[in-house]
């Protein structure tokens, strides 16, 4: 095997395994999640976490929204509470020390789907750091991606699907 390749495999990040009690992956996220209901948080699980991971961020962005996508939900800085373990999983939510990102509309804050017309799909990402973010809160999706780069250890995702039921 080439050093090249084998090096390349070996900086790959792992795959987290992301799943949610609301939904179930490549379904649609109950009404109570989104902008005709309740417009809180999903739950979001997360197993398979890394022994060195410092910090998760999770990402909630509608790529199909006109322009480069809608972000509705920016949250970094996670600190897992049992980092030295992982023998359980860890529910990401924003009611603790995370660090709140921009969201499309302008708040620091989760904003549940909401789409004008048809099927939007939402892509729940989340990422295994090994290091926290020097950012503050406010800091946008990209401003997030930028400060990740080079501190991924693993990946993982969740796609929920919403299409407004009353239009």
């Amino acid at each position: 095997m080439n050093l090249v390749i084998l090096l390349s495999m070996l900086m790959q990040p792992s795959t987290l395994s992301v799943t949610s009690s609301a939904f179930k992956n490549e379904e649609s996220i109950p009404e109570k999640y989104t902008c005709e209901g309740a417009n809180n948080a999903p739950e979001i699980t997360v197993s398979d976490i890394p022994a060195k991971t410092i910090s998760l961020a999770i990402i909630m962005h509608d790529p199909d929204a006109p322009g480069e996508g809608m972000d509705h939900w920016v949250l970094f800085n996670i600190t897992p509470v049992n980092a030295s373990h992982f023998e359980n999983d860890y529910v990401i939510d924003d009611s603790g020390t995370a660090v709140k990102g921009i969201n499309g509309k302008g708040a620091n804050e989760y904003t549940g789907p909401c789409p004008p017309q048809g099927v939007h799909h939402y892509n729940f990402t989340v990422y295994a750091l090994d290091a926290t973010l020097k950012l503050k809160e406010g800091a946008s999706r990209k401003d997030v991606e930028a400060a990740m780069e080079g501190h991924i250890l693993a990946t993982g995702g969740l796609l929920g699907l919403y299409e407004k039921k009353n239009k």
